[in-house]
């Protein structure tokens, strides 16, 4: 009967891991020796630097380092446009659509501010409406209300009838300027 121990099981994972390592490795470099035959590179392969046992020492100390307790990079996005210069294309449409919505976003802006001025002169008008029928209502009859708001809302159109006048008036000192 054979006793298996966690060491036992740990250290066949890890050969299993290193071995799955080692093909992915051979792969790896069967496919970048066979992309390399495909287009005209001259490749020279110098083995005595993995026999330098100097330089697996620093590789390892290095390793050790980074691995460790070493600090370590924060690896994090690179701005758009901070790589190859291929990217350029994309990039350039991708700034001139931000570039056009922040105008689009600038002119709802506007518009919005426009119609908030609006609204408050149109609660406002209609508060002071309210405030001079309760003001009739209280002093006059209630067919003499009716009367006035009819003289009221006459008042209006006619305020109203000269908003394009002026609207035009004042475009045509704007252009002049």
């Amino acid at each position: 009967r054979v006793a298996i121990t966690a060491g036992d099981i740990v250290h066949n994972d890890v050969e299993f891991d290193l071995l799955d390592s080692d093909y992915t490795t051979c792969l790896l470099l069967r496919q970048l020796f066979q992309q390399a035959e495909k287009f005209p590179l001259s490749m020279d392969i110098n083995t005595s630097l993995l026999e330098d046992k100097d330089l697996i020492k620093e590789v390892s100390l290095v390793e050790h380092i980074l691995g460790a307790g070493g600090q370590r990079q924060k690896r994090g996005l690179r701005p758009i446009g901070a790589g190859s210069p291929s990217e350029g294309a994309p990039v350039q449409l991708l700034n001139q659509e931000i570039q056009r919505l922040e105008v689009e976003n600038e002119r709802v802006r506007q518009r919005l501010e426009n119609l908030q001025v609006i609204h408050d002169n149109l609660h406002e008008e209609f508060g002071n409406v309210e405030n001079q029928m309760k003001l009739t209502k209280a002093a006059k009859p209630s067919g003499d209300a009716k009367v006035f708001m009819e003289e009221m809302l006459k008042e209006k159109a006619g305020k109203d009838s000269k908003l394009p006048d002026d609207y035009i008036a004042t475009k045509h000192r704007v252009l002049s300027l």
